[in-house]
C-alpha cells in the first residue's frame, strides 16, 4: 500500500484510438498547463552525492563543545526518498537522512538533501514537537540549520497553522554549565542544540527565542534554497494530503510528511500514515470505526508498532527511545495490516462482527516482544486453514472430492461441483453438479441470482492440454462469479449478485495428481477486481479484426498471457509449476493464497510465494 494515490485512466475505445491519438499529439502544445512548465523541480540526489557534499561543507559536531562525546549519530544507510515540499511554485524531493538524538524529548532531526542541475542543497531540520497527536495537523518548533551550524529559519506551527512566536527577551544564551532552563535560541548551533536536547529533559515549556523566522539568518547567509521555504508555505496540516483539481481553482499542494512525527498514536490518522494507508480506503474507515467505538484496540496496535521499530546498527543508541528510530520493521508492518484486514479492515460484506477483546488478545501476542512474533504470524497467515481444515472433517465434502479425484483421469471432459450456503443441511451446504459441455468444450455454469455462494470445485482431466495446476482460464471464471460491468472509463465494478464473501474457496484436482485450493486473502475480492479491470475487460475480444487497420496492439488477455507463460513454463516439473504459480498470485497481487491437500484431504498446506510449504495447525 505504498504512497498510493487515485488516478482516473480514461478507456479509449480500440477502433479509434489512432485517430484520437493523432488529434491529441496535435493539442499538446496548447493544453499544456503554464504553471506546470515554469514549476521548479528539485530531486532526490544519490546517497553517494549527498554524504560527499555533507562531508565537504558541514562543519563537524565534534569541533563544537558538548558535555557528551555521544549525543547524535546521522545514519545515511537508512535513508529515503520523501516529498518535502509540493507547490504550484516548486517540487521538492529530498533524500531524508535520520539523525538519532540521545533524548527522552519530543523531538526528530533529519537531513534533507536536494538537488538541481547538478547544484545542491543541504539542511540539518529539527522539529520539537509540543504533541505527537496529529489529527488537528502539526504542533510543533520546526528549526532549519544550514551546513555551517547555523539557524536559517524558525517556524512554530499550532494544530497545522503557522502562528508567530511569543514576543520575549532576545538576550538568553546558553553555556556548557547551563541547567537548562534557559531554553533553544536563535544564537544556538547545530551543535548546542543537539547537545542540549540530549542533556535537558525539559524543552517545550521553554520558547525558541531569537528566531529568524522569514528571514535569513541573523549571520549574513542571505542565499535562500528550496528548503528555506521562501514560498509562505504557512499550512502544514499533516497529516492530510490535499490533492486539488488546477481546474476548479484549486492549487496541487502535497504537505511534507516529513514532519509527521516518528511516534505512532492511538488514532486511525497517525496509523494509517504509519503503514501507507490512504484515507480512502475501507481500512482507515475500519480504523476510525475504532477510533470511536473501541479505542483501546487503537491503542494496542500504535504499542506494536512503536515497539517493532528499526533499530540503527550503532551501539551507542541501544537504550534510546524508539520515538528516535522513524521505520517500522516490515515483518511488524506486514502483520498489523493483514490483522486490520482479517479483523474488518477489508473484508468482506457478509463478514461476522468481531468481538474486540478476541483483537486485543490477537495483537497481545506479540507485546512485548519480538520473540514469538513467527508463530504469531504464521497462525494469521494461516487463518483460511479453519475453513480448509472444516471442509476436511466433512464426509459429504470427503465424498465429492473422491468423485473428482476419480472423474479427473476415467472420463475425458472436465466435471465440478458447485458449493452453496444451505441452512437445511448439517453441514451447511448444498452441491450441485457441472459437466463439460461437448459442443463448447467448457463448463457453463448457471446459478441463480441470489445464492449464496461459497465454493467451486472442478477437475483438470488431460494431461497433455490441461496444467496441473489453475490456469489463467479459471483465474477469469473465478473473476466472472462476481458479474462484473465496466463502466464507460474502463472502471470495473463488482456486482456481485452471488453473494460471495472472502470465504470462497475454488478446488482443483488434476489428472496429473494434484489437489489445490485458491483462498482469497483479507482484501482478496478488491485486489481480483483491480486485476480483472487490468487484464480481463477484453479477454473476448477478436484483435484479428483489427488488422486491416494496421493497428499492432496487445489486449490484457495477451499480455497477462505472456507474463503467465513466462513464470510457468511448460518444461517446469509439476512441483515448480506450482510453486511458481503461487509466485505469479503474489507478484501479481490478484489477492488469492494458494493451498495443497494430501491424498485423503485430511490435511492442507500452504504454498508460499517464495516455494516453500506452511502446514496447517
Amino acid at each position: 500500500m505504498k504512497n498510493k494515490r487515485l488516478k482516473h485512466f480514461l478507456k479509449l475505445k480500440l477502433l479509434f484510438l489512432c485517430c484520437l491519438n493523432l488529434f491529441l499529439n496535435c493539442q499538446k502544445e496548447e493544453n499544456i498547463n503554464p504553471v506546470e512548465q515554469t514549476k521548479e523541480q528539485f530531486v532526490a540526489p544519490s546517497l553517494d552525492d549527498a554524504i560527499s557534499f555533507y562531508n565537504q561543507n558541514t562543519i563537524s559536531l565534534s569541533n563544537s563543545t558538548s558535555r557528551t562525546t555521544s549525543t547524535s549519530v546521522t545514519d545515511w544507510e537508512s535513508s529515503s526518498q520523501e516529498k518535502y515540499k509540493q507547490t504550484s511554485e516548486v517540487d521538492v524531493d529530498i533524500l531524508y537522512t535520520p539523525i538519532y538524538i540521545n533524548t527522552p524529548n519530543k523531538v526528530k532531526a533529519f537531513v534533507a538533501s536536494t538537488e538541481q542541475d547538478g547544484i545542491m542543497y543541504t539542511k540539518t531540520i529539527i522539529v520539537l514537537y509540543k504533541t505527537y497527536e496529529i489529527d488537528n495537523g502539526l504542533s510543533a518548533y520546526v528549526l532549519i540549520y544550514n551546513l555551517n551550524g547555523n539557524l536559517d529559519y524558525a517556524y512554530n506551527y499550532e494544530n497545522g497553522l503557522q502562528i508567530p512566536f511569543p514576543d520575549v527577551s532576545t538576550s538568553a544564551t546558553i553555556s556548557r554549565t547551563s541547567d537548562c532552563s534557559t531554553g533553544i535560541t536563535g544564537s544556538m548551533s547545530t551543535a548546542q542544540v543537539i547537545d542540549y536536547l540530549s542533556n535537558c529533559t525539559i524543552v517545550l515549556d521553554e520558547v525558541i527565542i531569537n528566531a529568524p523566522s522569514g528571514n535569513p539568518d541573523p549571520n549574513g547567509d542571505a542565499q535562500t534554497t528550496p528548503l528555506d521555504d521562501p514560498y509562505n508555505y504557512n499550512n502544514i496540516s499533516i497529516p492530510f494530503i490535499i490533492e486539488d483539481d488546477p481546474q476548479d481553482g484549486g492549487s496541487d499542494t502535497e504537505n511534507p510528511t516529513v514532519f509527521v512525527p516518528n511516534v505512532v498514536t492511538a488514532s486511525a490518522l497517525s496509523i494509517s500514515i504509519s503503514l501507507d494507508i490512504e484515507q480512502f480506503e475501507i481500512e482507515f474507515a475500519w480504523l476510525l470505526e475504532q477510533q470511536q467505538n473501541n479505542p483501546t484496540i487503537l491503542d494496542i496496535i500504535a504499542e506494536f508498532l512503536n515497539n517493532n521499530k528499526v533499530r540503527p546498527p550503532q551501539t551507542t543508541f541501544e537504550g534510546t527511545s524508539p520515538s528516535q528510530f522513524p521505520t517500522i520493521s516490515n515483518k511488524a508492518r506486514e502483520f498489523t495490516l493483514e490483522l486490520i484486514g482479517l479483523l474488518g479492515g477489508a473484508n468482506g460484506t457478509n463478514s461476522a462482527p468481531i468481538d474486540p477483546q478476541d483483537i486485543v488478545e490477537t495483537i497481545e501476542c506479540f507485546i512485548p516482544t519480538m520473540e514469538n512474533f513467527d508463530e504469531c504470524f504464521e497462525n494469521l497467515q494461516n487463518n483460511d486453514c479453519e475453513e480448509l481444515n472444516a471442509l476436511s472433517i466433512d464426509q459429504e465434502f470427503i465424498g465429492i472430492m473422491a468423485d473428482l479425484n476419480t472423474k479427473s483421469t476415467t472420463i475425458n471432459k472436465e466435471v465440478g461441483y458447485i458449493q452453496k450456503a444451505d441452512a437445511t443441511t448439517a453441514s451447511g451446504y448444498a452441491y450441485d453438479y457441472q459437466e463439460e459441455n461437448d459442443v463448447d468444450d467448457q463448463i457453463n455454469i448457471s446459478i441463480p441470482v441470489g445464492t449464496n455462494l461459497k465454493g467451486y470445485f472442478h477437475t483438470h482431466d488431460d494431461l497433455q492440454k490441461h496444467l496441473p495446476v489453475f490456469s489463467l482460464d479459471d483465474l477469469y471464471a473465478l473473476f466472472q462469479l462476481f458479474s462484473p460491468t465496466f463502466t464507460a472509463d474502463g472502471t470495473c465494478l463488482f456486482n456481485n449478485v452471488l453473494n460471495i464473501g472472502e470465504d470462497f474457496t475454488m478446488i482443483l484436482i488434476t489428472a496429473h495428481g494434484t489437489k489445490l485450493a485458491m483462498k482469497f486473502d483479507s482484501n482478496g475480492i478488491e485486489q481480483l477486481r483491480q486485476f480483472g479491470e487490468k487484464y480481463f475487460k477484453d479477454w473476448d475480444f477478436d484483435m484479428s479484426t483489427l488488422t486491416n487497420f494496421g493497428i499492432d496492439l496487445e489486449t490484457g488477455r495477451q499480455i497477462i498471457t505472456k507474463k503467465f507463460k513466462k513464470t510457468i513454463k511448460e518444461k517446469f516439473s509439476i512441483e515448480k509449476k506450482k510453486q511458481r504459480f503461487a509466485k505469479f498470485l503474489d507478484k501479481m497481487d490478484i489477492g488469492i493464497s494458494l493451498y495443497e491437500a494430501n491424498d485423503d484431504f485430511s490435511q492442507w498446506s500452504k504454498i508460499n510465494k517464495n516455494g516453500t510449504t506452511t502446514p496447517c495447525n
